[in-house]
């Protein structure tokens, strides 16, 4: 990664996304949680205070060694326990059927160089019947999906993707 890139975009995100109305999507996303989360683009933690107790645990992934320390304080504040499950959404070190759901806000899909084989591996570790649950400025989707399912979840970066879900999706 370039000096920009690992430096001073983490900084910036961080600065950018602690608003308002991001603070209420995340809320929003994180309401209703239960059992382990997989985070995608963990960034800072923005997230970790919307968690309720329910969530017993983050698997968070994030490429950033900047973001992880800037996440250290919210991390080290919540009550929810963080692993860290790498640096990459298109290899994830999880076991199949290990997450209960799968959050990813405002993390653009195409910033992953493969986001076909990142959102297979979320469906990998996804355990039948959970939640994913994407927001970013492309695309707005909570999807459950499923035990058995060949689908794939839909999104602006692989829309080629079919998704053939037949569990109850909401649009936001």
């Amino acid at each position: 990664m370039g000096f920009y890139r690992e430096q001073i975009l983490p900084r910036l995100t961080d600065l950018a996304l602690r608003g308002k109305e991001t603070a209420q999507l995340r809320a929003r996303a994180a309401a209703g949680l239960s059992g382990e989360v997989l985070e995608v683009g963990f960034g800072s933690a923005l997230t970790m205070p919307y968690y309720p107790p329910a969530v017993t645990r983050v698997r968070a992934v994030d490429p950033s060694a900047v973001a992880r320390k800037l996440a250290a304080d919210r991390v080290a504040a919540s009550a929810v326990p963080v692993d860290y499950a790498g640096f990459d959404a298109q290899a994830l070190p999880l076991e199949d059927a290990t997450v209960d759901h799968v959050v990813s806000i405002l993390t653009p899909l195409c910033t992953i160089p493969s986001a076909e084989r990142a959102l297979a591996e979320i469906r990998r570790v996804l355990r039948p019947g959970g939640l994913s649950i994407s927001w970013s400025m492309a695309c707005h989707h909570r999807r459950r999906w499923p035990g058995g399912s060949t689908g794939s979840p839909r999104s602006s970066a692989a829309s080629s993707a079919a998704a053939t879900s037949t569990g109850p999706s909401t649009g936001w």
